[in-house]
């Protein structure tokens, strides 16, 4: 919200984020709703998304930080590994194509589409650590401060999370 100093206040009956009435948001609105009212891509607006904040805003919205656990009892190991899903099955796969394009030729992480059984079918992830870690370093400088959100944004934080589960679940 301090991002866009004034625009944003948050409702203090459903604790939500809102923005008032203005024009502004009026000449925005088609770029995001096409005329019936369904929401779509702004294609046309993703080459000015070039910030860290643009991910940033998206994956606090619409993104999860899951990890997957993998026991090899062999080796009597855990493997943790962690993966962005950011869910935006609303959009069309074309759609979901570009903005995933955008972000590797933008930011260089590589997402991939993934099928869904609701919305339009498809979300977007990561499948490499490497692109997971990319993310979340990105997107921490202008996350650190959100406090509320250290569970899909602070690696570290939610790693000793993930472990403690574990321990609990193997003990």
């Amino acid at each position: 919200m301090s991002f866009f100093d004034g625009l944003l206040y948050i409702t203090h009956k459903s604790c939500c984020v809102r923005s008032p009435s203005m024009s502004l948001f009026t000449k925005l609105y088609p770029y995001f709703y096409d005329h019936n009212g369904s929401k779509h891509l702004p294609t046309s607006l993703l080459s000015h998304c070039t910030l860290p904040h643009f991910l940033s805003i998206l994956y606090m919205d619409d993104g999860s930080l899951c990890i997957s656990a993998r026991v090899n009892a062999q080796k009597k190991k855990i493997y943790l590994t962690p993966h962005i899903y950011l869910y935006l099955q609303c959009y069309s796969p074309n759609e979901l194509e570009l903005l995933k394009q955008h972000i590797l030729e933008v930011f260089g992480i590589t997402f991939r589409l993934s099928s869904r059984t609701d919305g339009q079918g498809f979300i977007l992830k990561t499948t490499s650590v490497k692109d997971t870690f990319r993310f979340l370093e990105m997107i921490f400088p202008i996350t650190q401060d959100c406090l509320s959100m250290h569970y899909k944004t602070n690696w570290q934080k939610r790693l000793q999370q993930e472990e403690l589960k574990v321990e609990k679940s193997f003990s």
